[in-house]
C-alpha cells in the first residue's frame, strides 16, 4: 500500500529538529521507459496544511544553517536526477519542457533556502568546514549536477534563448551568483576561484564526486525507487515546516538579493511552488 505524503498527518523528521539525514541516492536515476505523471493521489506531496511543531521555532542559528545547507544540497541533488530522466527524451514535448521548468525553478528556490544563511554565519562555520574538506571544494562536483548539465545545456540552446527552459535555466545561474555575492563577500572569492589562484591540486572528476557526497552526507547505493521518493518526501516536508515555522529569511538572516526570482515572496507562495516541483520530482524518480 501507498504512503501517503500529506505533511498535515506527520511531522517529524531526524533524529531532533533541525537534524540532517543520510541520503540514499543512487548514482544515476533508475528511470525506465516513458515517465507517468500522474501521481496516485495517495502518494502526491500536499503542503496546504502544515502543522508545526513548537520545538521548530527559533532554531539556534548554527543549527538552522547547517540544515538548510545540508537538506537544500541534498534535494538539488533529487531534482537533478528528476530532471535528467525527463531530459532522457530525445524529443521533449511541451508538457515535458514544462515540466522541466517548474523543476528548474523549484531548484531555484532550494537554492534561496539553502543560501539564506547570514554571511557571518556562512563565514565563520560554512566556509571553514568546507574549506578543511577540500581547498577548491564546489558544489559543481556533484555528479547529479554534471549529468543535468550536459543534457540541459544542449536542449536549451536548441529550444532558443527565450523559451521558458532556457530562461528557467539561466534564473538557476543568476541566483547561485547571487546567493554567492552576498554569502561571500565583496574582494573575497569562493573556494574553487581562490584554489585556482593559489594553484591548488585539484581532484580528478570521481574522486569529486565522492568528496562532494561524503560532505552532504549522501550514500550511493542501489537504492529502490520506493526508498528514493520517501526520502524526497520527508526533506520537502522538513524544509516546509522550517519556511512555516521561520520563514525563508530567518531572524539570523536577511533579503541582501538584487532582483531575483522567489527572494521576495511570501510563504504560501513558496510553498505551493514547492508543492510542484515535489510531485514532479516524485513522479520522476518512483
Amino acid at each position: 500500500m501507498a504512503n501517503s505524503h500529506d505533511i498535515s498527518k506527520s511531522t517529524v523528521y531526524g533524529a531532533y529538529p533541525y537534524c540532517t539525514e543520510i541520503l540514499y541516492l543512487p548514482t544515476v536515476p533508475q528511470s525506465s521507459g516513458p515517465i507517468d505523471m500522474i501521481l496516485p493521489s495517495a502518494e502526491r506531496i500536499s503542503l496546504g496544511n502544515i502543522q508545526v511543531p513548537g520545538d521548530w521555532y527559533e532554531p539556534d542559528a548554527s543549527k538552522n544553517a547547517w540544515f538548510r545547507w545540508v537538506t537544500g544540497h541534498q534535494l538539488s541533488c533529487c531534482l537533478w536526477q528528476a530532471l535528467a530522466c525527463i531530459l532522457g527524451d530525445s524529443e521533449l514535448p511541451a508538457q515535458s519542457v514544462e515540466n522541466c521548468v517548474i523543476l528548474l525553478q523549484t531548484y531555484s528556490l532550494i537554492l534561496l533556502y539553502t543560501g539564506s544563511v547570514s554571511p557571518e554565519i556562512y563565514a565563520n562555520l560554512l566556509r571553514p568546514f568546507m574549506l578543511m574538506w577540500h581547498a577548491s571544494f564546489s558544489g559543481t562536483w556533484a555528479a547529479d549536477y554534471r549529468l543535468v548539465k550536459q543534457k540541459l545545456g544542449p536542449v536549451a540552446q536548441k529550444l532558443g534563448v527565450n523559451n521558458r527552459l532556457s530562461l528557467a535555466f539561466r534564473d538557476t545561474y543568476r541566483i547561485h551568483d547571487e546567493v554567492g555575492r552576498v554569502l561571500v563577500g565583496e574582494g573575497t572569492k569562493s573556494l574553487l576561484r581562490q584554489s585556482k589562484q593559489d594553484q591548488v591540486c585539484v581532484s580528478e572528476e570521481p574522486e569529486k564526486s565522492k568528496r562532494f557526497d561524503g560532505f552532504f552526507q549522501i550514500v550511493r547505493t542501489n537504492s529502490n525507487n520506493k526508498t528514493v521518493t520517501g526520502q524526497v518526501a520527508s526533506r520537502i516536508k522538513a524544509v516546509a515546516i522550517d519556511l512555516v515555522a521561520n520563514g525563508l529569511w530567518t531572524a539570523y538572516s536577511e533579503p541582501r538579493m538584487g532582483d531575483i526570482p522567489f527572494v521576495n515572496s511570501e510563504v504560501p507562495h513558496l510553498l505551493e511552488q514547492l508543492e510542484l516541483g515535489a510531485n514532479i520530482c516524485l513522479a520522476c524518480l518512483r
